[in-house]
């Protein structure tokens, strides 16, 4: 299991793409938050990636801007073509 902390990887960075996966799977926060354990950080410049244990087939990409945590979720085998635009395999 991730760990948390007070800086890049707060708390509020973990629940930001929990909610973004819940989201996309359309149940909202109603199921137990464990569910959404994560269990990979890749961190790349301005961008952290986050992986799940039980939904392998999704990863969210968090973004800090200024005092804001953006968060999108999408299937782990998509691939960017243009700024803002997805291709899925």
């Amino acid at each position: 299991m991730i760990k948390e902390s007070d800086g890049v990887l707060s708390k509020e960075v973990f629940f930001s793409a929990k909610e973004s996966l819940s989201k996309i799977l359309k149940t909202g926060l109603t199921s137990p938050l464990e569910i959404y354990e994560i269990s990979k950080v890749d961190m790349d410049h301005d961008n952290i990636s986050l992986f799940y244990k039980n939904f392998t087939q999704y990863k969210s990409t968090v973004v800090l801007v200024n005092d804001e945590i953006r968060s999108v979720t999408f299937p782990i085998n998509s691939t960017k073509i243009i700024e803002g635009e997805y291709q899925w395999n």
